[in-house]
């Protein structure tokens, strides 16, 4: 696939995205990346933007972010209305869209037909962002926007001294707006209503993935989301889909995915709230499969059963 074909294609996904994100949401919300735009206004007017809680889905207080986040987007809020907000979702989306196709391999698109990807549009989500750091490391400073997310960037990315004096910058430049505002950040984490995988249900079970980190570098990113807070609305798990290594295991994946997600769509209202058991059965679990079928455990695990029925079979012919 020739460059340009890899930008046309990653220029309609952003576009359409951009697109779908505003006609689902025309009226940004201080959530997700409509916090950082609300910040800087507030900043701006001398208002604490940590003293300003609002309730998203479900009733679900939302989480502040890092100020961090409000400096990272202070050149898209000089767009009037708002609008930068969806325009950067549009690029972000491109660039994870152009990075997916680096290897010339379609069927990684289908990670855009997730339903992961389909959450990270309706709440206008940073995930696209931060995925695209894989691909382009000078978006490694982007985990300052999300720190529950840093471990999955700081694997598949590589730091160098641009992105260390970046980050430090902005860092910087928060304290000189705001001094005070870790502590009130910090402070506001206590409504975070996530779930952290491995604590959960047979989430024990994925503890298995550690015995395979030094030769399956997907059972890495695998367990580093495991033991990381994550939101229940589905667009923290995209990073799942960085696992499977082709398109079978991709689309074993999507399709399991999308079963769970009609599950938690068709339970009673607030159906996201019980969301969790969901993404654990219908996403994580087949992750971690899909990890064993890379290391042919299955049937590794087969022939050995196979080998030990046909020892106790030949023992007791030759009594």
């Amino acid at each position: 696939m020739t460059p340009l074909k890899r930008i046309l294609i990653a220029l309609l996904v952003g576009v359409l995205s951009m697109m779908g994100s505003y006609r689902i949401k025309p009226v940004l919300s201080r959530a997700d990346i409509g916090w950082s735009f609300f910040a800087i206004a507030d900043i701006a007017q001398k208002i604490d933007p940590y003293s300003l809680i609002a309730t998203g889905p479900a009733s679900i207080p939302n989480v502040a972010y890092p100020l961090t986040a409000a400096v990272f987007v202070f050149p898209w809020t000089l767009i009037p209305s708002n609008f930068g907000a969806y325009i950067l979702f549009g690029l972000s989306t491109a660039l994870l869209t152009y990075g997916l196709l680096y290897d010339n391999q379609y069927w990684r698109l289908l990670t855009l037909l997730s339903p992961s990807f389909l959450m990270n549009i309706v709440m206008i989500q940073w995930t696209p962002l931060l995925m695209a750091s894989i691909y382009f490391p000078i978006l490694i400073t982007t985990l300052l926007i999300k720190p529950s997310m840093a471990l999955p960037v700081l694997l598949k990315a590589r730091l160098n001294t641009v992105n260390i004096l970046t980050s430090v910058v902005i860092v910087a430049i928060s304290f000189l707006i705001m001094p005070d505002w870790l502590p009130k950040w910090i402070r506001q984490l206590n409504n975070y209503q996530g779930f952290i995988p491995i604590t959960m249900s047979f989430g024990f079970i994925f503890l298995a993935s550690i015995f395979l980190l030094k030769r399956n570098k997907q059972s890495q990113m695998f367990l580093s989301l495991a033991i990381m807070p994550q939101h229940r609305f589905y667009y923290d798990q995209l990073w799942l889909w960085t696992i499977p290594q082709s398109k079978n295991q991709m689309l074993a994946l999507t399709i399991a995915s999308w079963i769970g997600f009609k599950m938690v769509l068709s339970a009673p209202a607030n159906g996201m709230l019980s969301a969790p058991p969901y993404i654990m059965t219908f996403i994580y679990l087949p992750a971690f499969f899909i990890i064993l079928w890379q290391e042919n455990i299955p049937q590794i695990f087969a022939k050995q059963t196979l080998h030990f029925f046909k020892e106790i079979f030949n023992r007791i012919y030759r009594k």
